[in-house]
């Protein structure tokens, strides 16, 4: 049977998204690029067509259409199926009273690997590393390789090697396997922060298209990461934790201080960054846009 194709790929897990649903299916969303509040479906939002796929330019119709068809996709969709059991396990946790989840190393492992893979593959992020990359083929080291690919391709009669050259600069941001890579450049960082837990009881805890609110000391180390798990729970990652915070705990975050953070939050990023904040309801939505 011919593996279907999946076209429609989210880069902000439905699974998130509908932790900040009123019905786990619709969600308030924010659009800053029309400045206005709407009601929608969780899967009408936060997706792009083929983000992590490459089309097939002109080569011979048996390679298929794509390169690597959906091999990052499935990536994504392996992690998510580890991360999202174990994020409502955290959250029925602090719900049910719990003042300190402790993560095991395995838990650990895995949410540092979602959210750094959380931050890579929003197309702002995954857009200004390939734009770095742009080039790299010119470049003496690569032009010896990218001369034995286009042998390769040229004598089996294939076409044009190009596209496999943009796919494997998709493929080596999340590669695990190449030393240096931004994935693991950032994971080594993300897995090395301490967390907390940030608990709302009330609600009004808003996520957005770029779901990690990063806030930098110097502009180039991450002093805190506030990666927001549902409409009452966030995660809070720090560098160093703050005194007298102990690693794994949940802090009941008082109504001012929520309403200022996500304030602050929707101020911090540029609508080309983060297009939409999304919600549980729209009276959050609205109290952020005034302010």
């Amino acid at each position: 049977m011919t593996k279907q194709h999946t076209a429609k790929q989210h880069f902000v897990p439905r699974f998130l998204l509908k932790h900040f649903s009123c019905d786990e299916n619709h969600v308030f969303v924010l659009n800053r690029m029309i400045d206005k509040i709407y009601r929608t479906t969780v899967d009408s939002i936060c997706y792009e067509n083929d983000i992590y796929d490459e089309k097939w330019k002109d080569v011979i119709e048996e390679l298929g259409k794509y390169v690597l068809d959906n091999q990052i996709e499935e990536y994504f969709a392996d992690l998510e199926s580890k991360t999202s059991p174990l994020v409502k396990h955290i959250i029925a946790l602090i719900k049910s009273g719990t003042h300190n989840v402790k993560l095991s190393k395995e838990e650990h492992d895995i949410i540092s690997e979602f959210i750094t893979t959380l931050y890579l593959r929003n197309p702002y992020t995954l857009k200004s590393i390939i734009d770095y990359y742009d080039g790299v083929e010119d470049e003496p080291d690569c032009e010896a390789m990218m001369y034995v690919v286009d042998y390769l391709f040229s004598t089996a009669k294939w076409g044009s090697p190009m596209s496999l050259l943009v796919y494997s600069k998709k493929a080596g941001i999340f590669s695990k396997e190449i030393e240096g890579s931004p994935y693991n450049v950032e994971y080594e960082k993300i897995s090395n922060m301490k967390y907390i837990f940030w608990y709302a009881k009330e609600g009004g805890i808003i996520t957005s298209s770029f779901p990690l609110h990063i806030m930098s000391a110097d502009g180039e180390r991450a002093e805190r990461i506030i990666c927001p798990l549902s409409n009452e729970v966030a995660l809070v990652l720090f560098d160093s934790m703050p005194y007298p915070m102990k690693e794994g705990m949940v802090i009941e975050i008082d109504e001012d201080n929520l309403k200022w953070n996500m304030n602050f939050f929707y101020r911090t990023y540029s609508k080309e960054m983060a297009r939409l904040f999304i919600a549980k309801d729209e009276e959050t939505l609205n109290r952020i846009k005034k302010n």
